[in-house]
């Protein structure tokens, strides 16, 4: 919201491309680009900000910091999206989309459920892509 607010979103989704050198534009391009920089690097921790610093574009640092920090917890989703709510097919997905997502959903709630002495074997199965249904993740 803050960078809406101060009109500097295009920063961070690289629509706002730096001007060439001999361009006008270049000084303010920089001096916008080092300010939205400065509050992403206020807003991260400083081992975070060691790994970014050398990336000079805030465009730059948002897709690396996003690469890093966007993967998918299937642990958390599984424990964000379980309910006792059957999945019915309204919005005209194929059934077989469904059932896939269904399955990946019932694999990450039998890995949650497993004792901590199988740490090691539900992490390597989370691991593993594609991931086995949860029949074959139970053997």
């Amino acid at each position: 919201m803050a960078l809406s607010c101060k009109n500097k979103l295009k920063f961070i989704d690289g629509s706002i491309t730096k001007p060439s050198r001999d361009d006008q534009k270049c000084d303010v391009w920089e001096r916008c680009n080092d300010l939205v920089i400065s509050w992403i690097v206020r807003s991260v921790s400083p081992t975070i900000v060691h790994s970014v610093f050398w990336i000079d574009t805030t465009y730059g640092i948002w897709r690396d910091l996003k690469r890093r920090f966007s993967q998918q917890d299937l642990f958390r989703i599984a424990e964000i999206k379980w309910c006792e709510c059957t999945t019915k097919c309204k919005c005209g997905k194929k059934i077989d989309e469904l059932n896939e997502k269904t399955e990946k959903d019932k694999l990450s709630i039998f890995l949650i459920g497993l004792h901590d002495r199988y740490t090691g074997g539900r992490n390597q199965i989370m691991l593993m892509r594609p991931l086995p249904d949860v029949c074959d993740a139970s053997l």
